[in-house]
């Protein structure tokens, strides 16, 4: 079994930012006390899921799609 520490990317959501932060500092808490090597990007920015919850499925898709790319 090899010591080596797993790395793991965390993409936290302009959702969890805006209204509840403390669960995204939470989940970098749990990673990193179990372990884990945690990267996480500092262009990340809006997946297009707000665009996607009130039915703006163009601009949901368009904000997704470069957001993969």
């Amino acid at each position: 079994m090899s010591d080596e520490k797993p790395d793991v990317g965390l993409f936290v959501t302009c959702l969890v930012d805006a209204m509840r932060p403390r669960i995204g500092f939470a989940a970098i808490r749990l990673l990193e006390e179990s372990g884990c090597r945690l990267h996480v990007s500092a262009s990340q920015t809006c997946c297009g899921q707000p665009a996607h919850n009130a039915g703006d499925q163009v601009s949901a898709a368009t904000q997704g799609h470069s957001r993969a790319a």
